[in-house]
């Protein structure tokens, strides 16, 4: 997964740079790409965006991914773009009658709310009998309860017992004996 980012990043820069410097060089009207006040992330609050841009230019933008044209808004400098949702700004520089290279920036909006329920899974403890188990439930729900001090559920996900088939039924009584919180109690 890192190697196909660092691939997509390097080939990015490979198309933008020729570009840039073209933008950069002098004597050249073509205009360099805007750049934001706020770099693209995720944002627990709406997010003011201001553009930057070479002077004598107009920034245009979109706010759904799509690239501007010279009939798309146009930014007034001094006046934040406010983003209060989920957000894909696209922005292009133009000068007369030419533009920069469009930039992208991704915005998420979420706010603080609150999980709507905590689980916990766990699986693997194979229970055996009270005298071995017993600490390993304790490890287990310490561990969990360093995380989730109150988790909402906790599903067991398998593996409890040691019953390969061998209708070991006591081993399923204990697990229940030992998921009761009164067992917490029990020296």
């Amino acid at each position: 997964m890192r190697l196909t980012a660092l691939v997509i990043a390097a080939t990015s820069a490979a198309l933008v740079a020729p570009a840039a410097a073209q933008a950069h060089s002098p004597g050249t009207a073509t205009p360099a790409a805007p750049g934001v006040s706020v770099p693209g992330g995720r944002y627990e609050h709406p997010v003011e965006l201001k553009f930057r841009a070479e002077r004598g230019t107009t920034v245009r933008y979109t706010l759904d991914g799509t690239t501007p044209t010279r009939d798309s808004r146009a930014h007034s400098p001094g006046r934040p773009l406010r983003i209060t949702e989920d957000t894909n700004v696209t922005a292009v520089a133009f000068h007369g009658n030419r533009s920069s290279v469009p930039v992208s920036y991704g915005y998420l909006i979420r706010t603080r709310e609150k999980p709507l329920a905590r689980l916990v899974v766990m699986s693997d403890v194979h229970v055996g009998s009270h005298a071995t188990a017993d600490k390993k439930y304790e490890s287990f729900f310490d561990t969990i309860g360093s995380v989730f001090p109150q988790p909402d559920a906790i599903l067991s996900n398998g593996d409890m017992i040691n019953d390969n088939g061998d209708g070991k039924g006591p081993d399923h009584r204990i697990v229940s004996e030992i998921s009761r919180p009164t067992s917490h109690a029990r020296a």
